[in-house]
């Protein structure tokens, strides 16, 4: 893979994390996969229709989210992206600022890039 493709990647997770505070389902379904897993920093699983089901019950209400660093790599068709995020959320009606690392594992399928799983650690230390 080349520059342009992980800048498109990039792009993606970007588009990903504007969605998820704007709550925009729309671009989040084109953007997470059918088959989607997101594991949480509190290591809950949910699948796509659990996660979405939880943010519009608004268990997870976010504000911002800020990428610290970032590394893309290529396996085949597949993106490995891992970094470190600073995130301002409400969890459940509790405000929340989170630092984490982060690996989400990105399809191109159809042309187009989609998230297949994501799953967060908590930096020890950091606060809740």
């Amino acid at each position: 893979m080349n520059e342009e493709d992980a800048r498109a990647v990039e792009q993606a997770e970007d588009e990903r994390f504007a969605a998820m505070i704007a709550l925009d389902y729309a671009r989040l379904e084109q953007l997470y996969a059918a088959d989607m897993t997101y594991v949480h920093g509190s290591a809950v699983v949910d699948d796509r229709d659990a996660y979405f089901a939880a943010m519009r019950a608004e268990k997870f209400v976010y504000r911002s989210w800020r990428v610290e660093k970032r590394r893309v790599r290529f396996f085949g068709e597949t993106a490995v992206v891992d970094g470190r995020y600073q995130v301002e959320m409400t969890s459940s009606g509790v405000p929340r600022s989170l630092d984490n690392i982060a690996v989400s594992v990105w399809v191109r399928r159809d042309g187009r890039w989609q998230m297949v799983h994501w799953a967060a650690t908590p930096i020890p230390g950091a606060k809740p």
